[in-house]
C-alpha cells in the first residue's frame, strides 16, 4: 500500500537537483507546459495552488517514468483522474495524472523513460495533458528544477 510521510502540504522549489541521491529525470512527455507549478486559477474556487505542471500532448501519446523507481500507486483520484505515483530513491515521488491506459502494475520495478501509461483528458480544463507533480519528503517541489530543459517540439522525451 501507498504510504507517503504525513507532513504539511507546503510548496518548495527544489535548489540541489542532481545532488548525491537524486535521480536525474527526463520528461514524462513531450510538449509545452500548459499550466505551471504554483500558477492556477480554478474556475469555481479562484487562485489556487497547482502542485505540479501540466505538459500539453495529443490525445494517447505515451507517458514515460521520469526516473526509475516502484510503482506505489494506481488509480482514480480528483482532480488527477487516473493516477501513477513512483517513489524514488531519496524520499521523492512523482506523479502523473491525467491518464488513460496504464500500463504498469502497483509494485512494479520501472526504468526511467519506460512507458507507464498514455495521456488522457483532464476533467478539470477539458485538455489533453500529463499533470507531473514531484515531492520531496512529502513536499511538493517545482519539478522544472529537476527536470532538463524543454525538449524540442517532436523530439523524444
Amino acid at each position: 500500500m501507498f504510504r507517503q510521510p504525513l507532513v504539511p502540504l507546503l510548496t518548495l522549489t527544489a535548489v540541489v537537483a542532481g545532488a548525491t541521491g537524486i535521480p536525474e529525470f527526463q520528461w514524462p512527455v513531450n510538449g509545452e507546459v500548459s499550466l505551471a507549478f504554483a500558477e492556477y486559477e480554478d474556475p469555481l474556487l479562484g487562485p489556487a495552488l497547482h502542485p505540479g505542471i501540466d505538459i500539453e500532448a495529443a490525445p494517447a501519446d505515451v507517458v514515460r517514468a521520469a526516473a526509475a523507481g516502484t510503482v506505489v500507486f494506481i488509480g482514480t483520484l480528483p482532480p488527477y483522474d487516473e493516477l501513477v505515483i513512483i517513489e524514488h530513491d531519496d524520499y521523492l515521488w512523482t506523479y502523473y495524472g491525467h491518464l488513460f491506459r496504464v500500463r504498469v502494475e502497483e509494485g512494479e520495478v520501472v526504468e526511467t523513460g519506460q512507458i507507464i501509461a498514455q495521456v488522457g483528458q483532464s476533467s478539470v480544463t477539458g485538455e489533453y495533458a500529463c499533470h507531473f507533480e514531484l515531492r520531496r519528503g512529502g513536499l511538493n517541489v517545482n519539478p522544472l528544477a529537476y527536470l532538463p530543459p524543454e525538449p524540442e517540439p517532436g523530439s523524444e522525451p
